[in-house]
């Protein structure tokens, strides 16, 4: 899917966006590891398909606790 104003453009990612989630998460590792559990050192490409697929349940705790009770 994508939504588009003819300047912006969003969409879904896909597999070729791996790389560049991966190295986005392990930049702002001390901006997201207070929040997000599963925001690593070793967060990697295979890491970003894995989210990308949708393979991490949301309720599984990897994606943090924020606004849960």
């Amino acid at each position: 899917m994508e939504l588009t104003d003819g300047n912006v453009t969003l969409r879904t990612p896909t597999d070729d966006d791996a790389t560049a989630v991966a190295a986005a998460v392990r930049d702002s590792l001390q901006t997201l590891s207070p929040w997000m559990p599963w925001a690593t050192e070793g967060y990697d490409e295979s890491a970003a398909r894995a989210w990308i697929h949708g393979e991490i349940e949301p309720d599984s705790g990897a994606y943090g606790r924020l606004g849960r009770a």
